[in-house]
């Protein structure tokens, strides 16, 4: 589990143009030791993101309007490919940009796994 000083630094942008879906995942967020960053729509995500390169983690969902999340994780992936990219989707699909394809709702469960993975590619980091 992470502690205190390192959910600090846990900043992560969720992208989702539905305002009820983003309130809920920017509130599991919360409650997993995020500090989220919300961005309306995939414009508004690639704005967001390169006003904040300290972003580790991003959620994007699958269809959104002007950019998708596709496009979003891609843009994002070739700026730091280092930032661990989930794409959300209502339906069932593949991404080859995403880090982890999740199906919608997504609960706090989710947010403990992207936890994990963040952990795990921190303590690499650290051993190299």
């Amino acid at each position: 589990m992470l502690n205190k000083g390192e959910n600090a630094q846990m900043r992560i942008l969720i992208a989702e143009d539905d305002h009820d879906i983003r309130y809920l995942l920017v509130r599991n967020a919360k409650k997993s030791g995020f500090q989220p960053i919300e961005a309306f729509d995939g414009e508004d995500a690639i704005v967001k993101f390169e006003k904040n390169p300290d972003i580790l983690a991003l959620v994007a969902d699958g269809s959104m309007p002007v950019l998708c999340g596709n496009a979003v994780i891609s843009h994002v992936k070739r700026r730091n490919p280092n930032v661990f990219c989930v794409l959300s989707s209502a339906s069932e699909g593949s991404s080859l940009v995403a880090d982890l394809v999740r199906p919608k709702p997504q609960g706090r469960k989710m947010f403990e796994e992207l936890k994990v993975h963040l952990l795990a590619q921190q303590t690499a980091e650290r051993a190299v």
